[in-house]
C-alpha cells in the first residue's frame, strides 16, 4: 500500500478528493478546527450536533448509542466508568469531542467557581483523570505498539534521519 501511495499508482480509495469526500473526515476536520482555536467553547449544543452528525454515519448505532451513554456519564463526573472503547473510528471521534467539550466546560466551571481568568488547574488536558484513563485503554495501547513496530523498521534504514524531542 505504501509504495503504490509512494509511486501516484493509487486506487480510487486512496486519492485524496475520496479520503476528503468522506463522512467522517469532514467530522474529523471540523473537530480539529474547533480544537484549534482553543479560546472558544465547545457548547452542549455543538457537541450534540456533532454526534448527532457522527451518529448518522453509522449502518448500526446500537454499540455507538452504549458507549456515548460511557462518555456523558465521563463527561459528568470527569471521569469514566468504564474503560473507554476507541476500537471504531467513530468511537474515536466521540470520545476526541467529549475531551474537548469536558475541557472547555471545565474551565468555565473553574473559571467561575474560583474566579480565575487564567485557567491554570485545567490548562493541560493531559493532567486529567479522563485522559489517563484513555492513554491507558487497551485499543490506545494496541494502536501504539502497532506503530512502533512501523517505526522501529522505518529506523533500521540506513538513509532515516530522526531527531529527538518534541513534535513541532
Amino acid at each position: 500500500m505504501r509504495n503504490a501511495f509512494i509511486l501516484q499508482n493509487r486506487t480510487k480509495k486512496f486519492r485524496a478528493e475520496s479520503i476528503l469526500a468522506e463522512e467522517l473526515t469532514r467530522l474529523r476536520m471540523a473537530l480539529a478546527e474547533k480544537a484549534a482555536t482553543p479560546e472558544e467553547t465547545f457548547s452542549a449544543d455543538e457537541f450534540d450536533t456533532f454526534i448527532e452528525n457522527l451518529r448518522k454515519t453509522l449502518p448500526d448505532d446500537s454499540f455507538f448509542m452504549q458507549e456515548l451513554e460511557n462518555v456523558k456519564v465521563a463527561i459528568e463526573e470527569r471521569e469514566s466508568p468504564e474503560t473507554p472503547n476507541l476500537s471504531t473510528p467513530e468511537t474515536q471521534l466521540l470520545w476526541a469531542a467529549a475531551m474537548l467539550y469536558a475541557h472547555t466546560t471545565t474551565k468555565k466551571i473553574q473559571s467561575y467557581m474560583y474566579g480565575m481568568p487564567s485557567y491554570q488547574q485545567t490548562k493541560n488536558i493531559a493532567n486529567t483523570v479522563l485522559w489517563e484513563q484513555i492513554v491507558e485503554s487497551p485499543y490506545v495501547t494496541r494502536t501504539m505498539h502497532q506503530h512502533a513496530t512501523y517505526i522501529n523498521e522505518e529506523l533500521r534504514r540506513n538513509d532515516t534521519r530522526f531527531a529527538w524531542g518534541a513534535p513541532y
